[in-house]
């Protein structure tokens, strides 16, 4: 319990600290490292039992959590033996997945269920169900992982990207933006137009396009807005974005308004929370509003 409070207020910050303080040795003591695996083990337990219901939490939050505790409990009654339990619970699973677009969980369960459906309980019609809730998911999934893998190329390519490079990674990007966007527009799925977004997004910045850039973080604001199942961290994420362009295209009224907007999307105290004040503190020294620029420092600082 004292090794987790000392992490969490940061009065420790390496294994070098941490054994020196319990211990007076070193990382390697086998005391110390007993030590880190039991802090480790209890972690991974506590995971379970997270409380979901906080008001911090919102509604995909709290499915997101529930889906992989739910899983973890029903792969438990599997292996215990308590199969109709344990498929009953994955079918519970399986639709709140799919209202929410966790689309690896999905496949997964679906693959599980058909098998079930099929080899062992020689269920016809829920075999063929799920063999169609499997194919018809399978193309999402592969989209999304398409996306995935554009948007790790994408971060590698710009990743302290030289001025000389530029026109050919805008022109690479570009051609996978290409590949991305009927895909985005077919499957409306949440993961695979974050991605898409955020790559479209990309390309055109470091290209210097900003107008289109803003173009494109409107649109990516308005159909996260779309959908109440979808988290709202997409539309914190893409405001931030767009008070960057409207920063550089000298719209600070925009900016201001837009920050005012963003913070909505945020919990006090979180990184993104410190970030949008942080603009916004910074937007106040620029345009000369220095009394707003206090206040925000105040109200941060208590």
């Amino acid at each position: 319990q004292e090794f987790y409070e000392k992490l969490s207020d940061g009065s420790l910050r390496s294994d070098a600290e941490a054994a020196e303080y319990f211990y007076q040795s070193t990382p390697k003591d086998r005391k110390y490292k007993d030590l880190k695996r039991k802090l480790i083990e209890r972690l991974h337990t506590t995971a379970l039992f997270i409380d979901v219901n906080q008001a911090r939490y919102e509604d995909a939050s709290k499915a997101y959590y529930t889906c992989w505790k739910d899983i973890a409990a029903a792969k438990v009654l599997e292996g215990k033996g308590a199969q109709l339990s344990a498929y009953r619970a994955m079918e519970k699973i399986l639709s709140k997945a799919i209202r929410f677009g966790f689309n690896d969980i999905v496949i997964d369960l679906a693959k599980s269920l058909r098998l079930y459906y099929g080899s062992q309980q020689f269920d016809q019609k829920k075999f063929h169900h799920f063999d169609q809730v499997y194919k018809s998911f399978r193309a999402v999934y592969e989209a999304e992982a398409l996306a995935e893998e554009y948007y790790s190329r994408c971060q590698l390519t710009y990743y302290g990207i030289k001025a000389k490079d530029l026109p050919a990674a805008y022109t690479q990007t570009m051609q996978q933006v290409e590949i991305l966007a009927p895909l985005a527009e077919k499957y409306k799925s949440y993961r695979l137009n974050l991605l898409y977004f955020l790559i479209h997004h990309t390309a055109l910045f470091y290209h210097g396009a900003y107008q289109a850039a803003i173009n494109i973080c409107e649109q990516a604001i308005s159909f996260f807005k779309s959908n109440p199942d979808f988290p709202s961290a997409a539309q914190g994420i893409f405001m931030r974005k767009l008070f960057l362009l409207y920063w550089q295209e000298g719209a600070y009224q925009k900016g201001e308004a837009l920050l005012k907007e963003a913070v909505k999307y945020t919990r006090e105290g979180d990184m993104s929370w410190f970030s949008n004040h942080g603009r916004f503190f910074l937007l106040c020294l620029h345009t000369q509003q220095y009394q707003r620029a206090y206040e925000i420092i105040v109200m941060i600082m208590n």
